[in-house]
């Protein structure tokens, strides 16, 4: 069924999720659905006697109960399986990855398509600009990643897949403005991210990712075979080269501020400067090169915001 298959994690602050008509239900958002033909998330809530009890304290199995699939039907308690009293995250329950949709982007450099952002932790540890020149982290973006992050905002990750789907077929949409594939660090959760491919058909989405592992390599060409545009994030010319051997998906790379013309890598892989950087009037929504999953150029971002210096730094070759 998805749900007892792998650890998952605490849902922060889950005191404030409660079920609207049963308060002594704490909701908690899990991957997977054995009646969910669509694969989206079950809604795992522990009833609990009298107060809530604290993280590390015993709930009985009897106190354990699983409820609807977001309308898809009934999970059995029995389907939970306990594996130690220490809380959800060690009865092998999976907490959904978070993510926001913006119908349309106020951001002149996308231009007015829909953009979506995913929770900071899935953004991998092995990034170099995660605490060092990551544009995400400045400006009124970095406020509204902090609310998405606290859950203040934003949808367990099978509504945002429900959302998706309700976009107008063959429509361009932008897959994390900031965040990665869904899953926590250099994981890929391939559950969800299926969700997602099947959501996708029909649309245009396009993405980056920071995520190398093998296995997130794996699930990044999977997402691209699947219509799903995953641009491998490198960090400088050369880290580009090696991505590109890859062959997971096309590239794309940070590059020094004043870079401003197009270039070659030193393997000599043709670099096209981001169009939208240097032009006025041109946008994702007009561009779409980063959209392209068959594309043999490799597009090439100035490093830009607050942290400009510290990523030109890196784009350089100088971590």
């Amino acid at each position: 069924m998805g749900v007892a298959n792998e650890p998952g994690r605490y849902f922060p602050r889950a005191s404030r999720y409660r079920h609207p008509r049963l308060p002594s239900c704490v909701r908690f958002y899990v991957s997977g659905g054995n009646g969910a033909a669509q694969g989206l998330p079950l809604e795992l809530c522990v009833l609990r006697a009298g107060k809530p009890r604290a993280r590390g304290s015993f709930v009985p199995e009897s106190s354990k109960r699983a409820f609807w699939g977001v309308g898809f039907g009934a999970v059995r308690s029995r389907e939970i399986r306990a594996r130690s009293p220490a809380g959800p995250e060690d009865w092998g329950c999976r907490v959904s990855t978070w993510a926001h949709l913006t119908l349309k982007s106020a951001n002149a450099k996308t231009g007015p398509i829909p953009v979506s952002t995913t929770e900071p932790d899935s953004c991998p540890p092995s990034c170099p600009f995660r605490d060092a020149g990551c544009y995400a982290k400045s400006g009124p973006l970095a406020l509204h990643w902090r609310k998405l992050a606290e859950r203040e905002r934003g949808m367990p990750w099978g509504e945002f897949c429900i959302a998706i789907a309700s976009l107008p077929a063959g429509q361009l949409w932008r897959l994390n403005q900031a965040g990665d594939l869904p899953g926590r660090g250099e994981e890929v959760n391939l559950s969800e991210l299926r969700q997602l491919l099947r959501a996708n058909k029909g649309k245009r989405g396009f993405s980056y990712s920071h995520k190398r592992s093998p296995e997130a390599l794996a699930a990044i060409r999977e997402a691209n075979a699947e219509g799903l545009t995953v641009n491998l994030s490198g960090n400088s010319l050369a880290d580009a080269d090696a991505l590109a051997e890859t062959g997971a998906g096309p590239v794309v790379c940070v590059l020094p501020a004043n870079q401003t013309e197009n270039t070659r890598t030193p393997a000599g892989r043709k670099v096209v400067i981001c169009p939208a950087t240097q032009r006025e009037g041109v946008s994702c929504a007009t561009c779409q090169l980063c959209a392209r999953g068959n594309r043999s150029v490799i597009v090439g971002f100035p490093a830009h915001g607050t942290g400009a210096k510290r990523a030109s730094a890196i784009a350089g070759g100088a971590s």
